[in-house]
């Protein structure tokens, strides 16, 4: 049984936003991810950590990934999009890439399958969307908080708001014209005999994910023989899964959970020795070919 609903007062006095609302049931309140390109090594995420607890000390923080590579939306969007539906509805995911706005342009609060995403304004919103219908998409109005011009105070008093069961309409405006980014999909040559593909993320074992999925190999290859061509490398053995039977050290190509096709190479060493990164020199956005036949 949920408790009886209390009404709280927000914290912040700005736009509006201070006003008595009904407090959230406690099972669902404040589970907020973070992913950044900030990486491991700074106090940045330390800090924003800090500011959350401040604001909300019940607040339950869990990082998606601080590894992304630097202003890279689409690597972003790709971890961000295959982890928000493991979450309960409610909560509140944080994006932290490219998150430096240029003067007088807002943050975003995108609205998606009962989920909230704070964001640049760099297109990434719908990226993360991937198809799913971006229920409302709200321009944060901070132009009243002299101090709120930094990601970390904006997201954290928004965040703020709606633990405390404000509603996303008091922040701002509709974003009509924020920027929208188009998904990053493999490119089938008019002769239609090769794909250039590209990856779009190094997982901890080096494998590669590509921006190859199952289902547009099945829309625009049919029964063609695939084969993968990876710097030098021309891979002929695609499996559904790690355990049909690849040696170890052995390279090769997998769908993973998600779909995405990866190059990879069965138990490589730590640190990525061995791996299908280290041995192919290859990175996120370096280009991956197929080849059909």
């Amino acid at each position: 049984m949920y408790e009886p609903l209390q009404f709280v007062l927000l914290k912040s006095q700005n736009n509006g936003i201070s006003r008595n609302l009904p407090a959230v049931p406690k099972r669902f309140m404040s589970i907020i991810t973070l992913t950044s390109d900030y990486g491991i090594i700074d106090h940045d995420v330390a800090a924003l950590k800090g500011d959350l607890w401040k604001e909300i000390p019940d607040a339950r923080v869990v990082d998606i990934s601080h590894a992304v590579s630097p202003y890279n939306s689409m690597q972003a969007a790709y971890l961000i999009s295959r982890t928000y539906r493991h979450y309960p509805e409610g909560s509140i995911h944080f994006v932290l890439v490219d998150a430096q706005q240029e003067k007088g342009k807002p943050y975003l609060l995108g609205e998606i399958e009962g989920h909230y995403f704070l964001a640049p304004d760099n297109g990434i919103i719908p990226l993360i969307a991937s198809g799913s219908k971006i229920d409302r998409l709200t321009a944060i109005d901070m132009r009243n908080s002299e101090d709120a011009k930094d990601p970390h105070t904006v997201y954290t008093r928004v965040a703020g708001h709606l633990s405390r069961g404000g509603k996303s309409s008091v922040l701002g405006q509709e974003a009509k014209n924020a920027e929208a980014l188009t998904p990053s999909r493999p490119t089938l040559k008019p002769e239609g005999n090769e794909v250039i593909a590209h990856v779009l993320h190094i997982d901890t074992f080096g494998n590669l994910v590509t921006n190859i999925t199952r289902k547009w190999v099945v829309e625009n290859c049919g029964n063609k023989k695939i084969t993968v061509i990876a710097r030098n490398k021309r891979i002929t053995r695609i499996v559904d899964s790690y355990f049909e039977g690849p040696t170890e050290g052995e390279l090769f190509c997998v769908y993973n959970s998600d779909g995405y096709l990866e190059v990879a190479v069965q138990k490589p060493g730590g640190k990525h020795i061995n791996s299908a990164c280290s041995l192919l020199g290859l990175q996120v956005n370096s280009n991956i070919f197929i080849e059909l036949e």
